[in-house]
This record gives structure tokens, C-alpha cells and sequence, in this order.
């Protein structure tokens, strides 16, 4: 038996120091990503060693123990150490349960493309799950595949560089195989046409009238799409046409997932009640001031979706903010080609808010702690840094719990991002997307002054602080 024992040991022994081996990979690839973002887009940090946390962060067991900020039980994280090595944290208890457990980030980026249109990224985001118009909305946004993959992204092509709406603007090009889109909008209309009595079912009573309008622009835009592909690749439909009355479209099954939400979908837990609220989405125009090199001065104006239906406490301190003029005559404070950030650090208008994170498995999102540490940093988020100008809060990186009023919008072709592995992701609270001209924010320059930033439509959502 002893030598039996002393055969095995050489194995054990390899397999400790593989462990360990991986181990410090992974702990240096965490430390190198947390200390980039201490220095990129948290405030306040001394100096970028401050910034440098393990990967494993200890929630002290007197707070573990008791009942979490969402109602359930948060998770006691131990070290787990192997000879001279600490190999990371493990759960005794997941923390925020999952009702199922979907793909990973990482999982899906291997597996697909992550989806970089924000438009889709709201649609997906919309707090109604049914098949039919889950149906109507793949059909649909599937037809991108047939325009090349030049619709697929916002921004300019990350090949080309070329446009601002994600299409090549070159007016002679032409859709050279109609057939695969054609069948496309024909299921789409099958569709629609065949559960026509089964979608006006769906919203409330207030809600009804929407539905139907949107049903009717949604049949409306689908033959238009019929008439410019049946013609084949000489009817002359270009490109950007079949791609903007695709676009037209999908806003329709916006329109019915949106009037189909009965209410808001989770009970923001009470301790929050200080807070703004925003319960469902608004919109915002933003215009600001800049003077690119070697031209004259001009001023560019974006729209803003801002999400309160899965960020409903960020969401509400930016309207609060935006409707009392607070970004204003603000400056441009940091443009990198990382990002654009603005707001004042140093200005306290209002209390600190926590951190607000959504993930795709559970209907409440978690407050106060980065996935990371709560040893969920790979699973999908609702709102992800997928999108040129998805829009977040900035925070001091050592304190997930720090922001105010500092905001940022990504620039999304930088290669530190990713689209669906990036390290932004459960770390930083989104909360909208740049939706219109999103490509402007290349131009904007430190010291470029923003004119003024105006909540457009969705003020009816906002709510003020309980008192």
C-alpha cells in the first residue's frame, strides 16, 4: 500500500503546481484589469497601486450572515489554498440565486457575435419575454446576416471605418442575394398576419391602442420591404434602404414589447427609497460645443436612451441631474479614445448611490457589489459594454458604492473592449445608450463644453425622493 501511495503522489503533486500555475495567470490578468481601471475611470485613487485588489474579495461574515440588500441571503467567500498558493475564491452559498443558469459572456462570444447595435441591445432589454414577438424580433433583426454584416454594428464598420449608422454609404450598392431576406419578411408577415387576435391579448388595457398602432406600422414597414426585394437584385435596392426600413420595423416590435409591459418588473427594495427612481425608459438630447482640429467651432447633437427598467436608481439620478441643468455649460473632462467623461467629482449635490448591476438570469438586479465579487464576473448582464456609446456611471474604483455625478460613454472600438469579454462588465453601472449620432462622440475633445442636456420624452417614468 505505501508504494502504491508513492506512485500517486507524483501525480497530486503535478496537478497542485497546474493549479497553481493557473492560478497565477488568472490573479495577474484580474490585478493588471483592476488596476487599469483604477486608473481610467475611477476617481479619486491616489495612485494606480491603491487601484490593485485580489481576486478574491472577503465580504465580512457579520454582513455575509445577515439578509442582503435585495432580500436574499449574500455569500460567504473563503480562501481555498493549495501548498504556498492561494488558488481563489468559492462559494458556500451563491449569492442573488439564479432561477436558471444561461451561456456566459465568455461562452457567447466564442459561440456568436456579440450583439454591438444598441437599439437591439434595448429591444432585448425590454422586461417582456413572449415568444411571438420574440419570434418577430429574431426573424427581423436576423437580416442583417444578409446585408453583408453592415448593419450589424453602430459606428463605423471596424473594418472599413466607413459611416456613421454602422452601412457603407455607397449609393450603388446593391443587395446582390434578396432571396435569403425576402423569405425573411415573409415569415415576419406570416407571422403577424397569423397572430394578429393573440398580440392585442398581450398589453394592458391603456396599452391596447399601442399595440395595434404598432402592429399597423409593422405591416406597413413589412411590405415595403416585400415590394423593394421582390424584384430581385435588379429592383436596385441599395444596401442602406433595405437596411433602414429593416430598422423601421424592428422600432414597431419595440413599440408592441413596450406597450405589452403590464408594470414595472421588481419592487426596488426599500432601502433605496432615498433615491430617484426612473420605472421605465426615457429619452435625452444632448448637445454640446466642440472645435475639431483645423475646423471651425460647431455643435453636435446625440439622443440618449436612458434604461429605468433594469437600472431604475442610476437612471433616475441622471434625469434628476439633467432636469435641474447640473451638466449644463459642464467641460468635456477626459477623451482618450477609451472614453468621454464628464460631470463634477467634486460638487456633492446629492448622496452617493450604489451600484446597480443586471444580470440576464434574475429578475432584481445587484446592488452595492461587483459581479466579480460575488464570484459572478462571467455571467451576461443586461446592459452590457457591448455599443459605441453605451453611457455608465463613473465611481471611485475602491468603493463599488461611490457614485454621483460623473458620467462616461465608452468608445467602443478600442481594443481593451471587446464586445461580450470586456472588463467593464458587472464592474460599472450602465444605464442607456447613445442612440442617435453616437459617432460624434469621436469629435468631442477636453474642454469642449456641453450646451445642455434635456430629458425629450419618458418624464411621466421619473420619480422623486420618498420623504
Amino acid at each position: 500500500m505505501a508504494v502504491a501511495r508513492s506512485r500517486t503522489s507524483p501525480m497530486k503533486t503535478l496537478a497542485s503546481l497546474v493549479l497553481s500555475f493557473l492560478a497565477l495567470i488568472f490573479i495577474a490578468m484580474a490585478d493588471k484589469g483592476s488596476n487599469f481601471l483604477g486608473t481610467s475611470i475611477g476617481r479619486r485613487v491616489a495612485s494606480p497601486s491603491a487601484s490593485i485588489r485580489s481576486v478574491a474579495v472577503t465580504i465580512p461574515r457579520a454582513k455575509s450572515q445577515q439578509s442582503g440588500k435585495c432580500g436574499e441571503e449574500l455569500p460567504i467567500i473563503r480562501r481555498r489554498t493549495i501548498p504556498g498558493l492561494f488558488v481563489g475564491p468559492y462559494l458556500t452559498q451563491m449569492a442573488y440565486p439564479m432561477i436558471s443558469r444561461g451561456k456566459s459572456r465568455s461562452e457567447v462570444s466564442l459561440l456568436s457575435e456579440p450583439i454591438s447595435d444598441p437599439h437591439e441591445i434595448l429591444r432585448r432589454a425590454i422586461p417582456v419575454k413572449d415568444p411571438v414577438l420574440d419570434s418577430l424580433q429574431s426573424k427581423l433583426f436576423s437580416m442583417q446576416k444578409g446585408l453583408g454584416g453592415w448593419s450589424s454594428r453602430q459606428g463605423r464598420d471596424s473594418n472599413t471605418m466607413i459611416g456613421t449608422t454602422g452601412i457603407e454609404m455607397r449609393q450603388d450598392r446593391k443587395v446582390s442575394s434578396p432571396g435569403e431576406l425576402r423569405e425573411m419578411v415573409r415569415e415576419a408577415a406570416s407571422i403577424l398576419n397569423s397572430q394578429q387576435e393573440y398580440l392585442v391579448t398581450l398589453p394592458p388595457e391603456n396599452g391596447k391602442a399601442k399595440m395595434v398602432n404598432a402592429m399597423n406600422s409593422l405591416d406597413q414597414h413589412l411590405e415595403a420591404l416585400k415590394s423593394k426585394l421582390n424584384g430581385g437584385s435588379e429592383s436596385g435596392a441599395t444596401v442602406e434602404e433595405i437596411y433602414h426600413l429593416q430598422q423601421n420595423a424592428l422600432h414597431s416590435v419595440s413599440q408592441m414589447k413596450t406597450a405589452s409591459v403590464h408594470k414595472f418588473p421588481f419592487e426596488i427594495p426599500k432601502e433605496y427609497a432615498s433615491h430617484e427612481r426612473l420605472l421605465g425608459r426615457a429619452t435625452a438630447e444632448v448637445r454640446v460645443r466642440t472645435t475639431p482640429p483645423g475646423e471651425r467651432p460647431k455643435t453636435v447633437t446625440m439622443e440618449l436612451t436612458i434604461d429605468g427598467y433594469n437600472a431604475p436608481i442610476t437612471a433616475g439620478r441622471f434625469v434628476s441631474l439633467a432636469k435641474k441643468g447640473f451638466y449644463d455649460d459642464m467641460e468635456i473632462q477626459r477623451s482618450d479614445g477609451f472614453i468621454v467623461q464628464t460631470g463634477d467629482a467634486k460638487k456633492k449635490v446629492a448622496e452617493q448611490i450604489p451600484l446597480e448591476i443586471k444580470v440576464e438570469t434574475q429578475k432584481l438586479p445587484i446592488y452595492e457589489y461587483t459581479l466579480e465579487s460575488v464570484s459572478r464576473f462571467d455571467e451576461p448582464v443586461t446592459l452590457p459594454f457591448n455599443a459605441l456609446g453605451t453611457l455608465a456611471m463613473s465611481r471611485n474604483i475602491d468603493d463599488p458604492n461611490s457614485a454621483d455625478t460623473q458620467i462616461f460613454w465608452l468608445l467602443k472600438d478600442n481594443d481593451m473592449t471587446p464586445s461580450g469579454t470586456n472588463v467593464l462588465d458587472g464592474r460599472f453601472a450602465v444605464f442607456g445608450y447613445t442612440t442617435k449620432n453616437n459617432d460624434a462622440l469621436r469629435e468631442l475633445r477636453v474642454g469642449d463644453k456641453i450646451e445642455s442636456v434635456r430629458i425629450t420624452s419618458g418624464l411621466e417614468h421619473f420619480k422623486g425622493v420618498d420623504v
